[in-house]
């Protein structure tokens, strides 16, 4: 439905643990959510929900959770709300009965029953044609084993005045991931270099697990980050850190308020798109450029 309930923020909220995998199938062609009612699948995508449409005459489906691996453990159940059984996700599901199962042999059943419906009667929907139908939305494309280059994607900052950034990326971990953050600063032109912009980046902090040899220490991460954007005199930098345990971050993206006002850039995969060695997009990815930012997503940006 059009309207954005509090549907999608559960959603998230699963989506967002380690290991997660959540598929969201939506309704036949011509009926996917458009324009402002798109806007919360930005958020689902961004916690790499997959997005799916409905073939044409399938038949209804459930909603099942499952257990570690796809299968069933001892704390799995299945739900589906209302009579029948499948019900539109809108502000009113929670009024409706909602329905459960806990057996380990029927969740099983219902596993492999829900991934031949996917298979059968869902096709997997690239999120970037459904963001093209949000107002004042374009998008920025990387093809895979093109260079990485995010000038152009920010081109249109020039010759405006920026009154504050907020950056957003969870994943400033690793020495190529701090080349991709100077990558960014070095894109955009901020303007005269008198540390009037404030810039207020959240990213998560380090774990010093020794098992993730590629990730830099606490204290390297927190030098490196400052050092990069020490780098433009332009900018002020506040850093916040979240624990990925405790205060996980799942959107990325780049928020800058103008003079006359606004710019929301959306990363699909934050800043690191680049293979560290080539320098070319790893996979295929976008960036989406907002003139304001959609009402649906203001709610979970915190701007």
């Amino acid at each position: 439905p059009p309207e954005i309930g509090p549907w999608h923020l559960h959603l998230l909220e699963a989506a967002s643990r380690p290991g997660t995998r959540v598929r969201v199938a939506l309704g036949p062609e011509g009926t996917e959510p458009e324009g402002f009612g798109a806007a919360h699948l930005v958020t689902l995508a961004q916690a790499g929900v997959g997005l799916f449409r409905i073939r044409a005459g399938a038949p209804a489906y459930g909603l099942l959770a499952l257990g570690p691996g796809g299968q069933p453990g001892h704390r799995s159940a299945g739900f589906h709300w209302g009579e029948p059984r499948t019900a539109p996700f809108d502000a009113e599901t929670h009024l409706r009965p909602l329905w459960f199962n806990r057996s380990t042999p029927r969740l099983a059943r219902a596993g492999a029953e829900a991934d031949a419906w996917f298979a059968a009667h869902a096709v997997a929907i690239p999120p970037e044609t459904l963001f093209r139908t949000l107002p004042g939305c374009t998008v920025h494309p990387f093809a895979k084993g093109q260079p990485v280059d995010f000038r152009p994607v920010f081109a249109s900052l020039a010759g405006q005045k920026i009154v504050r950034c907020q950056l957003q990326d969870p994943y400033l971990l690793t020495a190529h991931q701090m080349e991709a953050l100077s990558a960014f600063v070095g894109a955009v032109q901020w303007g005269p270099g008198d540390g009037s912009i404030p810039l207020r980046l959240a990213t998560h902090m380090t774990d010093n697990d020794p098992t993730k040899r590629h990730h830099l220490s606490v204290d390297e991460q927190r030098r490196q980050l400052s050092t990069r954007l020490g780098a433009c005199p332009a900018i002020k930098p506040e850093i916040r850190f979240h624990s990925p345990k405790y205060d996980p971050l799942h959107m990325r993206y780049a928020y800058f308020k103008l003079a006359d006002g606004e710019r929301l850039f959306v990363l699909e995969r934050g800043l690191d798109v680049a293979d560290q060695r080539s320098g070319k997009a790893r996979d295929d990815s976008y960036v989406l450029e907002f003139n304001t930012v959609p009402e649906g997503l203001s709610e979970v940006l915190k701007l």
